[in-house]
């Protein structure tokens, strides 16, 4: 069984999400007897159900075909999936993710309008800022990613094709791995979004040449710095759960790796657009000392860092 799947007859699509953390399992790790990623909290008492043929889960049944999805329905499903992007649906739905996308967005200095342009979104999990840049008017949205729909993140696609659905919003998806964005796999587009995927990949350096190469304009990338006091290129490695109590991430290169990195790819204008305040990497700094007992000083080194790199210099200024 797939998140989204054609029922017997071949003529409408459905969305199963279970009613018990499916994706997860007790241990926070996935059950490869189940379908990955089938959220978790939810209440099944007003959407159709099924039962799995091979496992005694119960499933909620959303007709992604249907003219107009009921709220009630929509809520259920909401509920029945483990979200990243906090994102308002129709109805006033408001997805419970973990990512602040309110206070990111506005940090990525988007262009403000989009209007006729091509944007590839790499690593879009739950989708927020592919669905953003087709309301700014792109006229096409790709919305990639492998780790967290159908890889051993904890995320899934189901919140994705839910929002999609609800919204009713063009975008397209792709199941691909940064590592094999090339123009000949998924062509090439005028913006793309890298945004909170760099320090989760073993080579960081590889996936900046990926994204470079299916850019045709300008590359936005949001990611996490360290050893910014270093004025060499440089890198911190985490080679456990330093960085956010999560194991999956690996690198923190610094400012000036970065914009040598992105200018070696071929960007001609490297711009650093937003950089985590020192008041507010102070103040984490001290909730991880005393919550995780974690370096004070590494925390503040540490920050959230937006770069622009444009292939000339004057294109798609916001």
């Amino acid at each position: 069984m797939t998140p989204e799947q054609q029922d017997s007859c071949g003529q409408r699509r459905y969305l199963f999400v279970s009613s018990i953390d499916a994706s997860r399992g007790l241990g926070g790790h996935h059950d490869p007897a189940l379908p990955r990623g089938l959220g978790r909290r939810g209440s099944t008492d007003r959407a159709p159900r099924i039962e799995s043929s091979q496992q005694n889960h119960r499933y909620l049944a959303i007709d992604v075909d249907s003219a107009a999805m009921q709220s009630t329905e929509l809520q259920d499903a909401v509920d029945a999936i483990s979200w990243y992007h906090k994102m308002e649906l129709p109805g006033g739905i408001l997805t419970p993710g973990e990512s602040d996308t309110a206070r990111g967005l506005p940090r990525l200095r988007l262009p403000e309008r989009l209007d006729g342009l091509s944007v590839l979104d790499i690593g879009a999990w739950d989708g927020f800022y592919s669905f953003e840049a087709k309301r700014r008017g792109a006229a096409r949205v790709l919305a990639t990613d492998s780790y967290s729909w159908t890889g051993p993140g904890w995320g899934s696609k189901a919140g994705f094709l839910l929002a999609r659905r609800a919204l009713g919003l063009d975008v397209e998806d792709l199941d691909i791995d940064v590592m094999e964005l090339a123009p000949d796999r998924v062509g090439t587009f005028d913006v793309v979004l890298l945004l909170g995927v760099l320090y989760h990949l073993k080579d960081p350096i590889t996936a900046i040449e990926r994204a470079a190469s299916v850019t045709n304009h300008l590359l936005i990338v949001e990611t996490v710095t360290n050893l910014s006091w270093s004025p060499f290129p440089a890198a911190r490695l985490f080679v456990g759960s330093e960085l956010n109590n999560d194991d999956s991430n690996w690198w923190a290169l610094n400012p000036t790796a970065l914009h040598s990195l992105l200018k070696r790819a071929g960007f001609q204008d490297v711009q650093t657009v937003y950089r985590t305040q020192l008041a507010r990497r102070v103040a984490r700094a001290l909730d991880q000392s005393i919550r995780h007992q974690r370096s004070f000083w590494s925390q503040v080194r540490g920050a959230r860092i937006v770069l622009h790199a444009r292939k000339e210099p004057q294109i798609l200024r916001s």
